[in-house]
Formats: C-alpha cells, structure tokens, sequence
C-alpha cells in the first residue's frame, strides 16, 4: 500500500495518494506517478521530491 500523506505550507500545497504525487501551486498542478518515481528511485529508500528548486518532501516507501 503507498503511503499517503498530505503536506502544505504557505506556498506549495502537495497530495500523496494513489496514484501519485500531486503538487498544486499557482493554478498548476503536476502528477508524478508512482511508476515513474520508481524508475529514479530505489524502493525503499529515503527521497525528496523537489518544488522550485527546494527541497519540500521526503519520506520512505514502504514496501
């Protein structure tokens, strides 16, 4: 099961569900699916997910 999660701070609103990463700013909205996190990323291990060039996120997958 994906973790979910949900994260928000003043400018960057970010949604972890199913399907993927959501982050909502500005009126745009990008997905980054789990599939294709996973081809970058080693299953279980720490990553962060990158907004305008900061770090905004990270967490561990837990399969």
């Amino acid at each position: 099961k994906h973790l979910i999660n949900h994260y928000q701070n003043s400018s960057i609103d970010i949604t972890i569900n199913e399907d993927g990463i959501t982050n909502s700013d500005n009126r745009a909205s990008c997905v980054f699916r789990w599939e294709d996190l996973y081809r970058v990323y080693e299953p279980s291990k720490y990553f962060y997910f990158m907004v305008n060039k900061k770090k905004v996120l990270w967490f561990q997958n837990n399969y």
